[in-house]
């Protein structure tokens, strides 16, 4: 486990809550590996996250319609692997899960 030396806290508190978010953050990272890697897809939460940055969206408010909506661009192939991975996919510039 990398030292841990919360730099801006002093109470025991905040350090108590400080080591927690990194820990539930690491935990998020694994677990997000851990589903590109069941799902084939060799690369690293970092990479994994840097690609769906890439995924732009608008909000688009049409004519005569009461509600805006928002609209997703087409994804890269590799973006579309990352949402299969976790259930989703993008039809029409809507995500939407998979199978539902």
């Amino acid at each position: 486990m990398p030292p841990m030396s919360p730099m801006r806290h002093w109470t025991d508190g905040k350090i108590r809550c400080h080591i927690f978010t990194c820990m539930a953050a690491l935990t998020y990272l694994r677990i997000l590996e851990n589903r590109l890697a069941q799902a084939g897809i060799g690369q690293t939460a970092a990479a994994a996250m840097e690609s769906m940055r890439n995924l732009h969206s608008c909000f688009c408010w049409y004519a005569g319609k009461s509600k805006p909506q928002w609209m997703i661009e087409e994804p890269t192939e590799n973006q579309t692997d990352i949402l299969k991975a976790f259930g989703h996919r993008i039809a029409g510039g809507v995500l939407q899960k998979l199978g539902g």
